[in-house]
């Protein structure tokens, strides 16, 4: 309990901001919203720059850490993609509006990812040789490179949509301003 304890005070505040942040959006994500089209590209953007970060920093960047890590984000595109495709959206395309169904699998991905890097990021600190051991750099790129996969995956399939269905007048209201 003493480490756990240890390593919350020694995390930089700006991780908690963050942390907040990430699950409030995880939370508007649960329930139907429309949105600008734009914001679709946030989380996607977000944790694409951290599964890159994670890959350039934590890692000699070799063939097996880039391969590791372009066939894990590549499995993560499928199934983000897959994951939306079977869902009803509708779309303004003369607002670049989205109404996006709810899910729970945002809050889900996002604490995955969170949590599986603050737990990596830990063992690091703690042992930094552990970087050297395959199956660390296999789980640590594996679990990055899936869950922004999924993000982007869901994002292509959202463009896709976006591109393909019919165009129905969509409005912000209040209530479903993200």
């Amino acid at each position: 309990m003493e480490t756990i304890w240890q390593a919350a005070i020694h995390t930089p505040w700006w991780v908690y901001v963050l942390l907040v942040y990430l699950i409030i959006m995880g939370f508007k994500a649960s329930r139907t919203r429309v949105i600008e089209l734009k914001r679709l590209f946030i989380i996607p953007a977000l944790f694409t720059f951290l599964s890159v970060q994670t890959l350039l920093s934590s890692f000699k960047v070799d063939t097996f850490s880039i391969l590791t890590w372009v066939i894990a984000i590549l499995i993560g595109v499928a199934f983000g993609y897959l994951q939306i495709i079977r869902h009803k959206l509708r779309v303004d395309k003369k607002s670049f509006l989205v109404e996006m169904p709810g899910t729970w699998s945002t809050l889900v991905l996002i604490i995955i990812i969170f949590t599986s890097k603050y737990y990596f990021g830990y063992e690091l600190s703690v042992d930094p040789q552990i970087a050297q051991q395959t199956l660390f750099e296999f789980s640590m790129l594996g679990i990055s490179g899936v869950c922004t996969g999924l993000f982007i995956g869901r994002l292509f399939c959202y463009l896709y949509r976006f591109v393909t269905s019919e165009s129905v007048e969509l409005s912000m209201s209040s209530s479903s301003l993200q």
